[in-house]
């Protein structure tokens, strides 16, 4: 990713956390990895040409710097803000629905003599 919009730390946090998320919610780690691709390739890609737009235009020279420089000068901040609202509007995945947990299978034990458990307080 072209540094342009710096956004390479912001990248990174997004996809530890749908990574987590990912991989929380799946019955296994191929599973999990086919569902953060599928989370993220879009929006990545999307980050990825904007910032190569962005570089491009902030790397013309002679004429064609001049002429951008100009338009930018008449375009309200606003408008350049709305340029970065696919970037801001980024929304963590839902956490996983926790599972019952398994506690497996259930073993009664025996109950000695004496155990306080079964009403005999130790009478012999």
């Amino acid at each position: 990713m072209a540094p342009d919009l710096g956004q390479g730390g912001g990248q990174a946090i997004e996809d530890a956390v749908t990574l987590a998320a990912a991989l929380a919610a799946g019955s296994s780690v191929p599973s999990a990895l086919t569902r953060y691709d599928e989370l993220r390739r879009r929006r990545t890609q999307r980050v990825v040409r904007l910032a190569h737009r962005i570089g491009a235009a902030a790397h013309l020279r002679n004429r064609l710097a001049v002429a951008r420089d100009a338009v930018l000068a008449t375009v309200p901040p606003t408008a350049g803000a709305r340029l970065l609202d696919p970037i801001l509007d980024w929304t963590p995945p839902p956490p996983p629905v926790p599972k019952a947990p398994d506690n497996g299978p259930r073993i009664r034990t025996a109950r000695r003599c004496g155990d306080a458990r079964n009403g005999d307080r130790g009478r012999r």
